[in-house]
């Protein structure tokens, strides 16, 4: 199996980057994992940023044709850890194999362009995108021990 997350900017943060090292290095012990990450577009207009980035994430895409997208999307339908899981078994076992998990830009995605992929939400609240790009990665890994019936704890 295949997951990439693309996602915007850097992790900065020396904490932060140690934390996602170490559910980055447990992933990569179960499935081909990556992160790509692309430079965000600022602007003084938050319509120009929603387009440009939106046409950067597009294109990005594009390269993936084989991989199912996800957006990530404070908007979307909540899933548990257990729908989570389902929703990587379900790729893994009936589709490709391969999954591109996509946290949005600052100003979050164009309305045309999010409307043309599944959307998925961890919750209400918004997160730092670098405490959300560590979240992910350890949704992942739990989804994997949970696909794997292996004890997590809760």
């Amino acid at each position: 199996m295949f997951i990439k997350i693309l996602c915007f900017g850097k992790l900065d943060n020396r904490l932060f980057q140690q934390l996602f090292d170490f559910y980055q290095t447990k992933i990569q012990k179960k499935i081909n994992f990556e992160v790509i990450e692309l430079k965000e577009n600022y602007q003084a207009e938050t319509k120009v940023n929603l387009e440009v980035n939106s046409n950067l994430l597009q294109e990005k895409i594009n390269k993936f044709s084989d991989y199912e997208v996800i957006l990530l999307d404070v908007d979307a339908p909540m899933l548990s850890s257990e729908e989570f899981a389902q929703a990587i078994a379900k790729n893994k076992d009936l589709k490709t194999g391969k999954l591109l998990l996509v946290i949005g830009p600052s100003d979050g995605y164009d309305q045309a362009f999010k409307m043309n992929y599944p959307r998925i939400s961890f919750g209400k609240i918004t997160f730092p995108h670098q405490l959300f790009r560590l979240i992910l990665a350890e949704q992942i890994y739990r989804a994997l021990k949970i696909i794997g019936h292996e004890q997590y704890h809760k």
